[in-house]
């Protein structure tokens, strides 16, 4: 007897439902994609507990008839194409068919519909178990429909353990909303959860207006636009220029044909684009919408509809660089064609070859240190010897390359190259810990508090684990909305962004999810804290400076960052040498 055997139809609709829904904020984007497509410009979505335990989501669009809705929870039955052909011409949100069923597959479904036709008096209501139509009849309802998705994956228990607490999965689900938003600025969106409303965007054909609302308001009369075209795409950007960041990618987003993506070509170049214009571990706020001939580009390569695929990704990749480029260097609003930007943008990046990587020695850690000359150190700056006092393991601190590495001469005459920055975040990390070990951390109270502005999802993985983060030495309050009030912070710290810091530990600690020891979690934010420490590549330091950095470095016994990194690496005498050809 053979071991190939054909699955049952219920296991294969599990798969299948695995494959598009992944948690509570899948079954939303599918659900908003469905009615985007039916024309709707007023939905309503809401969730109990995260969506774990419901999702509603309510719309106005054009609804079914009976037959319709009889057809919608079958596996690949569509609307949106019929023949191979069309496959290559998508210009919906949904096609595959696969949404609907492969939900009711893993849920406890409920549709309620309507086509808007004044003759039309009744409706139609659905109601799926598992897959399962347990009713279908007709019931008065308003035009347009109704899905309600009930008890999620409560047939898939492997599944749904890997769900995380109900305020991330809720975060997810405005993350999902919020980037639905941008894409459709004519459309209303609205999302309560628990019964509580927290999210709403008016419908308005202003787009700058829909990016301002879902971003914040610091970007608010910051956003520069631009627009490009060349060979079939065209191109309309909104980025800041006003040296306003982010710690993490968060406010990158883009739009193709009207679908949000995650593509990392289109990471890649506007990240290239900006290059010169941000500094280390800082991410710039970007909307880019492509529009491209559906024929050159694949919606189909991922069952969430999450990626595409361009025939020619090498050439949208440098169109959208060299038009990034071009907008975050122009002064005027005027935009010329983009030949020009590329040629401009090419232009520049031959003439940083010719001269060399950049200066990251700019900034210094405090301006009033050091003379003008000493600001203006060449890549190796070489101290006395009669200045050089050894540390207190035998390390004599030569000088600094670079302003990122201090270069030490070992007792045998090693050549020994420790990393600032990696060095001043372990030592930070171990006075924290320290601190935290005889009972608390050191705290600063700030004059005046400081308000962040966070993402729902940011702020929710920041409420789940305040306890763990208020060990560290934070004072933390709600203040409304998606803001919290900083009104302490370890005194160790220094002056940094607290917004950025805070949008780093919450990306860091929601890797902890639920279930993530509070030793575990507590230690990532002191890890986090240590590397916002002042000392960072690029900062100038003091001869002073670097023999006490090394004194320190070498009394912890420490090699590595707190994240793993090499602080310090040793270069033997004997491999010395060998490069002179003396061995």
């Amino acid at each position: 007897m053979g071991t190939i055997k054909i699955l049952p139809d219920h296991v294969i609709s599990k798969i299948a439902a695995g494959e598009v829904v992944e948690r509570p904020a899948s079954v939303v984007k599918e659900l908003l994609d469905n009615a985007i497509d039916a024309g709707a410009d007023v939905i309503e979505i809401d969730a109990i507990c995260g969506g774990k335990k419901c999702i509603t989501a309510v719309d106005n669009g054009c609804g079914m008839d009976a037959e319709d809705a009889n057809l919608c929870v079958e596996r690949h039955a569509t609307s949106k194409i019929s023949s191979d052909a069309d496959l290559f011409n998508v210009r919906t949100l949904g096609f595959r068919g696969e949404a609907l069923a492969a939900i009711a597959a893993i849920s406890r479904l409920k549709i309620e519909t309507k086509i808007s036709d004044a003759n039309k008096l009744e409706g139609t209501l659905i109601v799926a178990d598992g897959g399962i139509i347990r009713e279908n009849r007709a019931m008065g309802c308003p035009a347009g429909t109704r899905i309600s998705v009930g008890d999620l994956f409560y047939n898939v228990p492997a599944r749904q353990k890997f769900l995380k607490s109900d305020g991330v999965e809720y975060g997810h689900i405005a993350d999902v909303i919020a980037s639905m938003a941008l894409a459709h600025s004519g459309v209303r969106f609205s999302l309560s959860h628990d019964g509580s409303p927290r999210l709403s965007y008016h419908r308005t054909g202003d787009l700058r207006g829909r990016i301002e609302d879902v971003l914040g308001e610091d970007v608010r009369n910051s956003l520069f636009e631009f627009m490009e075209s060349c060979d079939g795409i065209s191109l309309r950007g909104f980025v800041v220029k006003s040296g306003l960041t982010r710690s993490t990618t968060k406010d990158m987003y883009y739009f193709v044909n009207g679908r949000p993506v995650k593509d990392r070509i289109l990471q890649h170049a506007v990240l290239a684009g900006f290059e010169t214009f941000l500094t280390k571990g800082a991410f710039p706020i970007a909307v880019l919408y492509l529009d491209i001939d559906p024929a050159i580009i694949d919606v189909n390569v991922h069952p969430a509809k999450r990626e595409v695929r361009f025939a020619n990704g090498g050439m949208v990749h440098d169109f959208v660089q060299a038009s990034v480029r071009k907008a975050v260097t122009i002064k005027s609003t005027q935009i010329t064609g983009v030949g020009e930007a590329i040629k401009r943008f090419e232009e520049r990046r031959m003439w940083d070859e010719g001269r060399g990587t950049r200066d990251e020695g700019r900034r210094t850690r405090d301006e009033g240190r050091g003379t003008s000359d000493e600001r203006r150190v060449s890549s190796f700056a070489i101290f006395p010897e009669g200045d050089s006092s050894p540390s207190n393991a035998g390390l004599r601190p030569l000088g600094q390359l670079a302003r990122t590495y201090i270069v030490c001469e070992g007792d045998f005459g090693d050549l020994v190259l420790i990393d600032q920055h990696a060095a001043h975040e372990r030592l930070g990390f171990e006075e924290l810990k320290r601190q935290l070990a005889k009972g608390v951390i050191e705290q600063q109270r700030l004059l005046i508090p400081e308000q962040l502005k966070l993402t729902p999802k940011e702020l929710s993985v920041l409420l789940e684990h305040l306890h763990a983060i208020e060990k560290t030495g934070f004072e933390l309050e709600p203040f409304g909305g998606e803001t919290l009030v900083v009104k302490a912070c370890p005194s160790l710290l220094g002056d940094v962004s607290l917004q950025h810091l805070f949008e780093k530990i919450a990306e860091e600690v929601s890797a902890f999810g639920s279930f993530g020891a509070t030793n575990d979690v507590v230690n990532n934010i002191l890890a986090v804290v240590a590397c916002h420490r002042q000392v960072r590549a690029g900062d100038f330091l003091s001869h002073e400076e670097m023999a006490a950095l090394v004194r320190d470095l070498e009394a912890t016994g420490s090699s590595h960052c707190p994240h793993g990194r090499p602080a310090i690496i040793t270069i033997n005498r004997a491999e010395v040498l060998k490069w002179f050809k003396r061995a």
